[in-house]
């Protein structure tokens, strides 16, 4: 929470210092939701459900990052590759809530039948599916991250990107322990707990306490510190970071703007899928639409202008009426 406010006490550059306040909710929300599926167990899997969906957007958050801190840099990317990376990962936010909102469904029909691979229930598919898509949405991370390290030096982004990955790494390994505890006889249920619900009431807890030194991790890691000069820019004030924050309209259209591009260019009707780089020096592309004015100037140099979301000079792909333009002038 500590460093929740600081950088809502220094909210500077709000293209990406939004997408790190929703990263830094993530120990929260798992820290809260863990409690509460301890404390409800009977309602533990919607918990967990929960900490999942929220964990897939802070994926999505952490890869528009990385677009906001390469596209000040320069950087020459392809326009295709940088679509499908984003597809990789934004596929995710979108499916991820739709195999909880199943498997709420499955359970209550009571054909789920959650850690079991008996293939006469939904449990077994979900899990390959979910498994499957979220290796495909971590791999394309580590494509796009591959490609542009070198523009990240200084940016910690692999401390960042562990700090996300580093919460499901302990739920697998903690479940997979406490299945070979009561697979050895370790694990015994109550008069009011069963088996299954003491091996999830440990794993709760286990979280709650891991999530403070994951908290301690992402301190360092999502320092407020570069904030803090007075050249990032003006400070946009506490209430304009929480409505930023919270407001998730910007990666909705990031969503739309990415499915409708890999739509449009499988019909050839794209003009951006016949540019085949985008240069440097070109800021007029923007890879992403927050960071960079078209002129070049840092968004965090010239704010948003105070009486609306989005300056009248720059808008994002869902409302920009001359979406081709943008992308690659010099090479049409």
């Amino acid at each position: 929470m500590f460093n929740f406010i600081s950088h809502a006490l220094n909210y500077r550059v709000p293209g990406q210092q939004r997408h790190i306040l929703r990263i830094l909710y993530l120990p929260m929300i798992y820290g809260t939701l863990s409690f509460l599926s301890y404390r409800f167990f009977g309602s533990y899997i919607y918990f967990t459900l929960g900490e999942a969906v929220y964990e897939a957007y802070a994926l999505g958050a952490f890869l528009l990052l990385l677009v906001e801190y390469v596209a000040v840099t320069g950087a020459d990317i392809e326009v295709r590759f940088l679509y499908l990376v984003k597809f990789s990962v934004l596929q995710y936010v979108v499916i991820k809530p739709l195999i909880a909102i199943l498997t709420v469904i499955t359970q209550a029909a009571g054909v789920l039948c959650n850690g079991t691979w008996n293939l006469h229930f939904a449990s077994p598919y979900l899990r390959v599916i979910d498994t499957f898509l979220m290796g495909y949405a971590v791999w394309g991370l580590l494509q796009f991250y591959k490609r542009i390290k070198d523009q990240l030096r200084g940016r910690r982004a692999l401390a960042k990107f562990v700090c996300i990955k580093i919460v499901i790494f302990l739920g697998v390994v903690q479940t997979l322990l406490l299945s070979i505890l009561d697979k050895h006889g370790v694990i015994h249920g109550t008069k009011t707990w069963a088996e299954s619900d003491v091996m999830n009431g440990i794993n709760a807890i286990c979280t709650c306490v891991e999530m403070v030194f994951v908290a301690a991790l992402m301190l360092w890691a999502y320092s407020p510190s570069e904030y803090k000069k007075a050249s990032a820019g003006e400070k946009l004030g506490i209430a304009r970071a929480y409505w930023d924050c919270l407001n998730i309209s910007d990666v909705l259209l990031e969503i739309v703007d990415t499915f409708s591009f890999l739509f449009l260019s499988g019909s050839g009707n794209d003009q951006r899928m016949r540019t085949k780089a985008v240069p440097g020096a070109n800021r007029s592309y923007d890879m992403n639409p927050y960071g960079v004015k078209e002129s070049g100037e840092p968004l965090a140099a010239a704010p948003y202008a105070s009486e609306g979301r989005y300056d009248n000079e720059y808008q994002p792909p869902a409302f920009a009426p001359e979406r081709e333009g943008r992308y690659h002038q010099q090479g049409q």
